[in-house]
């Protein structure tokens, strides 16, 4: 479905180094909602919210640390 998505856009855009740019991206979209998620998660506390929130952290730390890991090991067989 990504790629998908990557070979759509660089088609209507002409864009022909999205899929250069875009692991980057993910990992800065993926630490910022990892933040976003902990600090609401403090704030929130104990409360129905919170627990979604610290949730959604443990979620977006999951695929920001499998993202860094597919990212190191691209790069250490370049």
């Amino acid at each position: 479905a990504e790629q998908h998505l990557v070979d759509r856009y660089r088609t209507l855009s002409g864009d022909q180094t999205i899929a250069e740019r875009l692991p980057f991206y993910s990992i800065a979209y993926l630490a910022f909602r990892l933040g976003y998620a902990r600090l609401a998660a403090g704030v929130m506390g104990e409360s129905d919210d919170g627990k979604k929130f610290m949730m959604d952290s443990h979620r977006y730390a999951g695929l920001l640390s499998r993202r860094l890991n597919a990212l190191s090991m691209a790069g250490s067989s370049a």
